[in-house]
């Protein structure tokens, strides 16, 4: 439905204004009545309006005044001026401003008002079609692009598109992989890695005239840009501008190349990127012609006797061996459960060993290594699934009464004196499910229940549900549940409707 908002200093206009007409037979709704401007401009603030009525004597912030500001916040906005005075000189500065009609109140009738209306009705559509079209023609030309370029780095396709030249000269190349979802602010659900994946490269284009960027996996992007545009758009400056903007930690790597050509060879860099970002730590930056250099070397020779050493003593001095970088992540999991297995048995703990080494299996980090190692003999003797089942159930609890609030997964695992790695794996073993998306699932759903009450305004649902930004909450909602949270009010409502009638 098209929003609209009705603003005059008169109660008795506005009341009339919103009985002239049926709005639902017009595919409208009046979402708020104001007696001022400065009232107009807080719903504006928290609403997406697309009609405005308003009269042009009002306190605070007159007709014209808001006309001008309101079309500073929305430039699609389409205003109908009001009045009880035939004052021309203000029709006219409204009409420049770009006002659709002008209407006299002692003679405004129903017909004068829907007419009003249908022109806004249609400038609406047109301005709808006119984007739809121009961002389905860029959507394709680029998806089509993105395609093209994806088969040829895999080899389906044996030359690039010829009309993209700048591919065939030195560029720069950018992977970006993006770490620790649940610490997001504004997380995005259940659907978080492919939004975010999006977003990223949604935020490249806005920020490089020339470029292509292309998903690899589900938490990891290639970009490729025209080498001379580097300096204009430094890499670290576009990392700083991405991870404030989606509240993401980025690991970049980055490296230049002579046409995309050149780029197929160097492919098995992604793994290099992965196996850096394992020994090194998350969210650097790393020229990665210097990884290549970095080959297999030989294997460091064997631990002393797993039985005669204290456990704490073997795993800092493995770890040590394993930051010597000697060994590909893959490798250091294997010995990581080589290890754990060894002085399990020696130690006569074998209870839940099949949990521990799942556990070592999903770390991303030679410190998540570590830790899990660490906890195995700190908790010797425990059962780890009665044991972890308890602490789950009771962070379940804890943001079962704080989702409303601005929690994250490192102020739960403080409430359940777990490490925050330690937390993340026990909680995707014992729910299924990611932390950030369980959070999102319990604020969706109060925020379905808050919807389906009239008094609560689509701001005040987001703030009463955990979420900062009106706009991220209304892109989450329709994410999740197919519709806007204006649109899922109105159906619930109309569903309610239709079983109170019947």
């Amino acid at each position: 439905m098209i929003r609209v908002v009705i603003a005059d200093d008169e109660l008795m206009m506005r009341s009339g204004l919103r009985s002239l007409i049926d709005w639902k037979q017009y595919g409208m709704s009046v979402v708020a009545e104001c007696s001022n401007g400065k009232e107009v401009l807080e719903v504006m603030d928290n609403e997406d309006i697309q009609i405005l009525i308003t009269d042009i004597q009002m306190p605070l912030v007159n007709g014209l005044q808001l006309m001008k500001q309101s079309l500073e916040r929305n430039a699609d906005l389409q205003v109908i001026l009001v009045s009880s005075y035939d004052e021309f000189a203000y029709v006219q500065e409204g009409i420049r401003y770009g006002a659709i009609d002008y209407l006299f109140k002692p003679t405004l009738d129903a017909d004068q008002l829907a007419n009003a209306l249908s022109r806004c009705v249609a400038k609406i559509e047109q301005k709808r079609i006119q984007e739809a079209a121009l961002g389905a023609k860029i959507h394709a030309a680029t998806s089509l692009l993105e395609l093209d370029l994806k088969q040829f780095l895999l080899g389906n396709k044996d030359s690039i598109p010829p009309n993209v030249s700048w591919l065939s000269s030195p560029c720069v190349c950018m992977y970006m992989k993006i770490h620790q979802l649940e610490k997001t602010e504004e997380p995005y659900g259940s659907m978080l890695e492919d939004i975010l994946c999006k977003e990223l490269q949604s935020l490249f284009y806005s920020e490089f005239i020339q470029g292509i960027t292309v998903e690899i996996g589900t938490d990891m992007v290639l970009a490729i840009f025209p080498e001379q545009l580097e300096p204009k758009f430094p890499v670290p400056v576009f990392k700083k501008n991405v991870e404030e903007k989606l509240q993401i930690t980025l690991t970049i790597g980055y490296m230049a190349v002579e046409g995309i050509k050149s780029l197929k060879a160097k492919l098995t860099i992604v793994k290099q990127l992965e196996d850096y970002v394992f020994f090194e730590g998350i969210g650097q930056m790393m020229d990665m012609d210097h990884l290549l250099q970095f080959g297999s070397l030989e294997e460091a020779s064997e631990l002393r006797n797993h039985d005669t050493e204290p456990a704490s003593f073997l795993i800092h001095e493995k770890i040590k061996q394993w930051r010597e970088r000697t060994k590909s992540p893959a490798q250091v999991k294997k010995e990581a459960c080589q290890l754990l297995l060894s002085i399990s048995y020696a130690l006569g703990i074998t209870e839940s060993l099949p949990e521990f080494l799942e556990m070592i299996n999903y770390t991303e980090t030679l410190e998540d290594v570590e830790n899990v190692l660490m906890l195995r003999f700190e908790d010797a003797g425990r059962s780890v699934e009665g044991y972890a089942g308890k602490l789950i159930a009771k962070a379940l609890e804890y943001m079962t009464l704080k989702f409303r609030e601005e929690i994250n997964l490192q102020e739960v695992a403080d409430y359940i004196h777990v490490s925050r790695s330690y937390f993340s794996l026990l909680f995707k073993r014992h729910t299924g499910k990611k932390f950030i998306d369980y959070l999102i699932e319990l604020r969706i759903r109060e925020a379905k229940r808050l919807l389906c009450c009239r008094d609560y305004k689509i701001y005040e649902v987001a703030e009463q549900t955990g979420f900062k930004d009106v706009k991220y909450f209304s892109k989450l909602f329709k994410r999740m549940t197919g519709y806007t949270p204006i649109e899922y009010r109105e159906h619930q409502l109309s569903l309610s409707d239709g079983l109170t009638k019947t």
